[in-house]
């Protein structure tokens, strides 16, 4: 069974948690009621690189993995699989004038021969784009949804989209989406043309706020939090999870007591999606957290954020280069918590 067992520190709630990184089997020692939560893999950003002359680049970050959730009864006569979505991995362009759209993330799925299968679907690829007046974001998969959970069934938020003007040698980028463990999907923010030879990067959403929307040249905006939405527009360069998470801690206390018990057992506050730039790599989303873009021109090598666990990667563009050499950010791994509640005699 590979899965890293935790106890929690509040002996009060005299509870069991299992979390599964990777694919394997869980059987019960006792039959008990069990909280599940069911996280999807991350979508990987796209990337996109323009020549030296009017060439415009666009490119937008994964979407977050869906996550769902169900109260079960678990038997200690069932063999159950937990199998983990892999998230999205991260594209790389060399070629100018050239653009590579992400890849989807992988299905978390939960399973036994008593229940009804939880299913998480797999995050949202990213996109890229050049040429003319364009614009670009991640696209759910037809097909895909987050079913089987008898609590919740949530989609993970997407990426803001990317926008470039014709006729300027602009590069626009924005980060990845975070996985809804509040319930709310959060998608990054928009990124629109900054005018000519200038670029414009979006950071990774946060699990309770967007990131900034950009506009301005040369800048990239702060990665959601998990206590809002980092602001529009700001004068500097990003920085991972402005809107919230280093201050206290309230507004962690609406979600989930199985999410919940994970972060007080890290010893941290997850959640913060990484920081849009550029003048350098993009940043990682923490846990659940997208992953930062990264926008910018001339000749430079670099990589954009990835997403946090179930998180999607951020996107990544350049312009006005001769040579190119850029990686879009890979989306995250899906999870799976197991909460055993108590005993059933």
């Amino acid at each position: 069974m590979p899965g890293l067992t935790l106890e929690t520190i509040d002996s009060s709630i005299a509870q069991r948690q299992i979390v599964f990184t990777q694919t394997g089997t869980f059987t019960p020692p006792y039959k008990c009621t069990a909280l599940v939560t069911v996280i999807g893999g991350g979508g990987s950003g796209g990337a996109s690189a323009a020549n030296t002359g009017t060439g415009t680049a666009a490119a937008s970050g994964g979407g977050a993995g869906g996550m769902c959730v169900s109260l079960l009864t678990l038997s200690p006569d069932v063999t159950y699989t937990p199998t983990i979505g892999a998230g999205g991995a991260a594209v790389q362009e060399t070629t100018v004038q050239q653009t590579n759209n992400g890849i989807v993330g992988s299905a978390s799925t939960f399973a036994g021969s008593d229940i009804t299968t939880m299913s998480a679907s797999g995050g949202a690829r990213g996109r890229g784009a050049i040429s003319g007046t364009i614009s670009t974001a991640a696209v759910p998969t037809l097909g895909t949804s987050t079913t089987g959970g008898n609590i919740a069934n949530v989609e993970g938020g997407l990426s803001g989209s990317a926008t470039s003007g014709s006729g300027n040698t602009s590069a626009v980028s924005t980060g990845g989406g975070a996985v809804s463990i509040f319930g709310t999907a959060f998608s990054s923010g928009a990124a629109t043309d900054p005018g000519s030879s200038k670029g414009a990067a979006t950071g990774g959403a946060g699990v309770n706020g967007k990131s900034g929307d950009n506009g301005t040249g040369n800048i990239g905006t702060s990665g959601g939090g998990v206590f809002g939405a980092s602001d529009d527009d700001t004068s500097t360069q990003g920085i991972s999870g402005l809107g919230g998470g280093f201050g206290g801690t309230s507004g962690v206390n609406s979600g989930g007591s199985s999410i919940l018990s994970i972060f007080n057992l890290l010893g941290t506050y997850p959640g913060n999606g990484g920081a849009g730039t550029t003048a350098s790599n993009g940043t990682g989303g923490s846990l659940f957290g997208g992953g930062g873009s990264v926008a910018f021109t001339g000749t430079n090598v670099r990589t954009a954020g990835a997403g946090g666990v179930g998180g999607g990667g951020g996107g990544i563009s350049n312009t006005s280069c001769a040579t190119t050499d850029i990686t879009s950010g890979a989306g995250g791994d899906g999870l799976i918590i197991i909460e055993i509640l108590g005993a059933i005699i």
